[in-house]
C-alpha cells in the first residue's frame, strides 16, 4: 500500500529498500533527495508557487499546459540560494526536475561552500564589505605573488574556523547510509514509530526505540546541513 506521503510528495514507498538511490548516485541528487524532503522547503512551495506563476503570466502570457505543481515550474523562493543552494525552486514532489520539459537538470544546485566576489582597484581606496554571519572577507595584492598570499589567507581562515566552530568542518560522505537515512525520514513522514523504523529499516529483531530515534535524528542532520 502506497503511504500518503509517498502520494502527496512522489517519494517511495519506505519499505521498498530497492526503490531508493544506490551509493553510485551522483551528489547533486542526493542533496536534491534530501532537500525535496525538508518541511520548509515543501511548505515555501506551497506559499509561492501561485505567486511565481501569475509573475511568470505577467511576462509570458496564459499557459495551461504549465502548472504550478506540473513538471518543469520553477518558484522564486526568497533566499533560496542562501536556504537550499537553489536559485529558482523545482517542485519538491519532482524526482527529477527538468527544465521546460528538457532532459534532467545536472547542475542543480549552487555551490554552498562560499560565494566568490571579485573587486579590483587601480587607485588605493577604502570601501565597505557587508558579510553575512560566519563570512570573512581576504584581500590580496596583484602587483605580488600569490601563492604565499594565498597560503597565509588559507592558515588564517582554518585558524579563524577553529575559532568560531570549535573545529575544522570535514565532511564524510557516507554515502553508503544516505539510502537507509531517506527511509528513515519518508517512514517518520509517514508517522511510523521509532520502534518501526528499528525493525522494518535497521532490521533490529524487536522494537528499539532509542535506536531509532537516533537514526532519525542522523537523517534529519544530513537533511539540512547537506555538504556541498
Amino acid at each position: 500500500m502506497v503511504n500518503s506521503q509517498a502520494s502527496e510528495w512522489g517519494v517511495p514507498n519506505w519499505r521498498d529498500e530497492s526503490d531508493y538511490p544506490s551509493e553510485k548516485t551522483s551528489l547533486n541528487t542526493w542533496r536534491w533527495e534530501f532537500t525535496r524532503r525538508r518541511p520548509d522547503y515543501r511548505d515555501e512551495w506551497h506559499k509561492y508557487k501561485w505567486e511565481t506563476y501569475e509573475l511568470w503570466k505577467q511576462v509570458h502570457g496564459e499557459d495551461r499546459t504549465l502548472h504550478p505543481d506540473g513538471c518543469g515550474f520553477r518558484v522564486n523562493i526568497p533566499g533560496s540560494l542562501r536556504k537550499y543552494g537553489l536559485i529558482s525552486c523545482p517542485n519538491p514532489a519532482e524526482a527529477t526536475p527538468k527544465l521546460g520539459g528538457g532532459g534532467p537538470v545536472i547542475h542543480l544546485f549552487e555551490n554552498n561552500g562560499g560565494s566568490f566576489v571579485s573587486g579590483i582597484s587601480d587607485e588605493p581606496r577604502s570601501t565597505t564589505i557587508f558579510l553575512d554571519a560566519m563570512c570573512v572577507a581576504v584581500t590580496f595584492d596583484l602587483s605580488k605573488p600569490l601563492g604565499k598570499q594565498i597560503e597565509r589567507a588559507r592558515k588564517n581562515l582554518e585558524m579563524n574556523q577553529k575559532f568560531k566552530t570549535g573545529e575544522n568542518p570535514s565532511f564524510r560522505r557516507h554515502t553508503s547510509k544516505w539510502s537507509t537515512y531517506l527511509r528513515v525520514i519518508d517512514a517518520r513522514d509517514d508517522e511510523q514509530t521509532y520502534g518501526t523504523i528499528a525493525r522494518e529499516i535497521l532490521r533490529y529483531t524487536r522494537d528499539e526505540d532509542q535506536a531509532g530515534y537516533q537514526e532519525w535524528k542522523l537523517a534529519r542532520n544530513l537533511m539540512f546541513n547537506f555538504p556541498s
